[in-house]
């Protein structure tokens, strides 16, 4: 099974919001000025909704605001269909809006596919 990059359905999603809030990409960039994030361009914006700007937290909060959506509209996949998703490792997760059951498990501290029984860590 292959998976998308995880920036991707960030990207997809802003893209929605924005569009759905009917604002050019520059109307984004201009509400983002003007919440604080004065690097913010028409650029950035393109290249946030293509998957080329590694976003940090802090600039997904004010995308939530500056669209009207919450923060988890911008981070799960749409719908209820479940979304493969890779990670930098390579290992695949599946995002679900609603999480019903873990996509991956650990092994001690190695992820894995195969459900393992729960194992108390030194954090517990």
């Amino acid at each position: 099974m292959t998976g998308m990059a995880y920036g991707m359905v960030l990207a997809v999603n802003i893209k929605a919001a924005r569009e759905n809030q009917h604002l050019s990409e520059e109307d984004l960039a201009e509400r983002m000025r003007n919440l604080g994030y004065s690097t913010w361009l028409e650029q950035t914006v393109s290249d946030a909704e293509d998957g080329e700007y590694s976003l940090a937290a802090e600039e997904v909060l004010g995308i939530s605001v500056a669209l009207y959506v919450s923060v988890t509209t911008l981070m799960l996949p749409q719908g209820d269909d479940p979304l493969a998703v890779a990670l930098p490792s390579g290992q695949i997760v599946t995002l679900r809006r609603h999480h019903d059951e873990p996509s991956l498990w650990w092994y001690g501290n190695t992820p894995t596919t195969i459900p393992q029984p729960y194992e108390k860590t030194r954090h517990d």
